[in-house]
């Protein structure tokens, strides 16, 4: 708690207000509200937004103030503000703190475990879809075309593309291409395996995440 009067003297701080704001005694002993702004504003993200609403308030002294703010160092405080009165006169404004960094924190971790298991069970079902079209008795073109629709739902891609590897002749072909035309890598078109991606991916039976800098 802090409490001003309209000549910015301080009336009031109590141990907890010196506390979160990092106060010394021997500044606060000083009753100066100004010297305080100066003192804390080097903690706050928007030292600007501060001093402005503070500025604000003072100007309007029968206004009530609720916000949040936020610390260099990541904390989070409730700040809200009243005037202070006796009888039907305004005598200055209190000011009330609250370090709420742990609920919000807490809070935030609580939006993304629930955001990822949304996205979870988003991918769970498109994987499920693609499943079920590769085992189905549509026309092969067809299980393509929406195969690859599925897949971007998972995977932005610029191409994707469904390739035919034959060992006996050491060929690949392209079966289906969807998106970004490279020339000689249409389908119908046949190209070496040997020393390929596709080669590699046969051999390791596993995954590959390639990082070209460019489509050549």
């Amino acid at each position: 708690i802090l409490v001003v009067d309209t000549n910015g003297k301080v009336i009031i701080s109590n141990k907890k207000f010196l506390s979160l704001w990092r106060i010394p005694e021997s500044l606060a002993a000083k009753k100066d509200d100004k010297l305080l702004l100066d003192h804390v504003l080097g903690q706050l993200k928007d030292p600007g937004g501060f001093i402005d609403q503070v500025r604000q308030l003072y100007s309007q002294p029968e206004a009530d103030s609720f916000d949040v703010l936020e610390f260099q160092d990541g904390r989070v405080f409730e700040r809200f503000s009243q005037p202070q009165r006796l009888g039907n006169d305004i005598t200055g404004r209190v000011w009330s703190f609250r370090d709420v960094t742990d609920r919000i924190r807490a809070e935030e971790a609580q939006r993304k475990n629930r955001e990822a298991a949304e996205r979870l069970a988003e991918e769970m079902a498109v994987i499920a879809e693609i499943g079920r079209l590769v085992g189905s008795t549509l026309d092969i073109d067809e299980v393509y075309e929406r195969v690859a629709a599925e897949a971007r739902k998972l995977i932005p891609f610029d191409r994707l593309t469904v390739n035919v590897n034959n060992h006996d002749q050491n060929t690949i072909t392209v079966a289906y291409a969807f998106g970004t035309n490279i020339p000689g890598r249409r389908p119908g078109n046949s190209f070496p395996l040997q020393g390929s991606v596709n080669e590699a991916l046969a051999r390791t039976k596993t995954g590959m995440l390639l990082h070209p800098t460019n489509v050549d």
